[in-house]
């Protein structure tokens, strides 16, 4: 209970809630409710009706890690791009002419879209990856926070406190203007380009999906862009990427391209890479763009670790680095320095084998992802030796979630062990979701895919008491 009190009283009194009222723990959501839109009916992942609450502490606290951690990986992105590029990018295991398409840049930060995925461990926030682009999972759980707000309301009122969800496709939506707008200027008419899944154009939960999506964005247009709308396209042969940089669709000039799946799974590299050549000339906004995912290279958490990186670094920002983004280091690297001291990484790996994690760099939606907990010593030394030569991937101090008491459908009331999915949109904090395992199954691989609940997360705020005379 004092883990759900770390992160709200309202975390803790709707754990108290729902221990005094057991019959709540297996409650289920209504997903034919009228406030869910079609195409969340059947949403393949199980949710729970009973939100992670925190505090406005707690938001401050993410809000710092958003404003800090990207910008430190940016100044010393920049400065190897400079004085050390070979270095950088065989450290990151990037072509050079990312580097030079980095440092070429005129970077803003306010383009980045941002997912952080974290635990809480003895207390405090650890960092386990940074996610970038558009292709970024979790803000399905918005089309559900009317409903769950409203149960929340009947079943477990929370006295002398509200709860506020951040809707993060309308910050996503708010965020593509702001970035067309600075882009483009004045020639910019709000027209937007999403990638639909394979053979989906026709299905009626995409169609519901489509109009969600077009009702919010006339909600939340800025006048330059009302005469902009929504476009979407499942064939590439329908788009038309241009040597000038633009592109056209069914005989419209879009201002951004937003490709909701990860890279290489829906459509060929080719078209990724005109993509990203068209981007370079400033005619459209695409959040995809090579410049806008780089600081989410996992090496990175191992390059602010390094020893001769350490001098670049404020006081402040080394401090930042020390308490919320474990100790990493390259698995290809021969020795590392672990806990202040040295040793073979071998060894390492052998020694401290749950105390450990190996990853690969580039990959997403945690795949490639090995954890010493789950694995024999067989294994995790036979998984080390296939690996310990590629440069893309690292090893990792694992941290045990502290469990926070919840429940959820088909699993009931349990501490349960959660892994925090935080958006950064705009440089600032927009909101999240939650993962999680009923703890005492040992898993350590918290993944929805793999039968995880997901929680919606919501901010408790004290309601105004308002005095009639």
């Amino acid at each position: 209970m004092n883990n759900n009190r770390r992160l709200s009283e309202g975390f803790a009194s709707l754990a108290q809630g729902l221990s005094q009222q057991q019959s709540l723990a297996q409650h289920q959501l209504n997903m034919q409710a009228p406030s869910i839109p079609e195409f969340m009916s059947d949403y393949q992942y199980k949710v729970s009706p009973w939100p992670v609450i925190i505090d406005a502490d707690f938001v401050a606290e993410l809000s710092l890690i958003i404003k800090e951690i990207p910008l430190i990986f940016h100044r010393l992105l920049k400065h190897f791009a400079v004085q050390q590029r070979a270095w950088l990018c065989e450290y990151l295991n990037e072509p050079e002419l990312t580097a030079q398409l980095y440092q070429d840049h005129q970077f803003n930060s306010t383009d980045v879209l941002s997912r952080i995925d974290a635990v809480i461990s003895g207390g405090e926030i650890r960092l386990i990856e940074i996610n970038q682009g558009a292709s970024l999972g979790g803000w399905q759980l918005d089309w559900l926070c009317g409903e769950i707000a409203q149960k929340m309301d009947e079943l477990i009122p929370l006295p002398g406190l509200s709860l506020h969800y951040q809707n993060v496709v309308e910050s996503l939506f708010k965020s593509y203007c702001q970035s067309i707008l600075r882009l483009k200027g004045v020639s910019a008419k709000g027209h937007i380009l999403f990638l639909l899944p394979a053979n989906s154009a026709f299905d009626a939960s995409t169609q519901s999906l489509k109009a969600s999506f077009a009702n919010l964005y006339t909600k939340i247009a800025p006048p330059q862009l009302a005469a902009g709308r929504l476009h979407f396209f499942t064939d590439i042969n329908d788009v038309t990427v241009g040597v000038d940089g633009r592109v056209m669709f069914d005989g419209v000039e879009m201002d951004g391209v937003i490709l909701t799946t990860e890279k290489g799974n829906e459509l060929p590299r080719s078209f990724y890479s005109l993509l990203e050549s068209a981007s370079t000339k400033g005619k459209f906004y695409y959040p995809d763009a090579i410049c806008l995912t780089l600081g989410a290279n996992k090496l990175l958490f191992a390059l602010v670790h390094e020893p001769q990186v350490q001098p670049l670094l404020s006081p402040q920002h080394r401090q930042l680095i020390e308490r919320y983004i474990p100790w990493t280091a390259k698995l290809s690297s021969p020795s590392v320095i672990w806990q202040g001291q040295q040793h073979e990484t071998a060894d390492l790996v052998s020694a401290f084998k749950d105390q450990l994690v190996m990853k690969k760099a580039h990959s997403m939606q945690g795949k490639d992802v090995a954890i010493g907990q789950s694995m024999s010593a067989q294994q995790w030394l036979a998984f080390y030796q296939q690996h310990c030569d590629d440069g893309d991937w690292l090893i990792q101090q694992y941290y045990t979630p502290d469990p926070v008491v919840t429940a959820a459908p088909d699993l009931g009331l349990h501490p349960f062990s959660m892994v925090w999915g935080i958006f950064a949109i705009q440089g600032r904090y927009a909101g999240g979701f939650v993962r999680g395992n009923v703890a005492s199954t040992g898993s350590t691989v918290i993944n929805s895919a793999k039968g995880a609940a997901e929680f919606a997360l919501m901010e408790q705020r004290k309601v105004k008491q308002s005095i009639i005379i």
